[in-house]
């Protein structure tokens, strides 16, 4: 099968070990994204990708294209221009966090994700995601 996928490749910077971001002193770096990372994802599983994008003409941009490329897929319709790679901030914990559900779900502040999580389903996310864990381990 040929896939076309498009969309912002960004870099991820993820704290070591289980550190949140303010106990950290340094990041491991990634590049993703959603689009990037299914396009991966298919690749892997034997399929003929390609993928759209536009980085800077900079080593960034440049190392998240080649980060890409490493697994299969086309980068050959990858665009050039811009100054900036979008960059996000991952924490590994031994949950989730809110405020890594709340960035992934499109919110740039946990608290007011979690006052509309509330609205929406009667619990806050830490409720939810403890009920889901009770749930998962039975």
């Amino acid at each position: 099968m040929k896939v076309l996928t498009f969309g912002e490749v960004m870099l991820r910077l993820k704290t070591p070990e289980h550190l949140k971001i303010l106990q950290a002193d340094t990041f491991e770096a990634n590049y993703g994204g959603a689009e990037a990372n299914v396009a991966v994802s298919l690749a892997t599983l034997g399929d003929d990708v390609s993928y759209v994008t536009k980085v800077p003409e900079h080593q960034v941009g440049q190392a998240a294209v080649n980060e890409i490329r490493r697994f299969g897929v086309d980068t050959s319709r990858v665009l050039r221009g811009g100054g900036r790679v979008g960059i996000y901030y991952f924490e590994k914990g031994n949950n989730i966090r809110v405020s890594e559900l709340a960035y992934i779900v499109g919110f740039n502040d946990p608290k007011y994700f979690s006052v509309c999580f509330k609205k929406e389903f009667g619990m806050l996310p830490t409720d939810y995601i403890e009920r889901f864990i009770q749930d998962v381990e039975k």
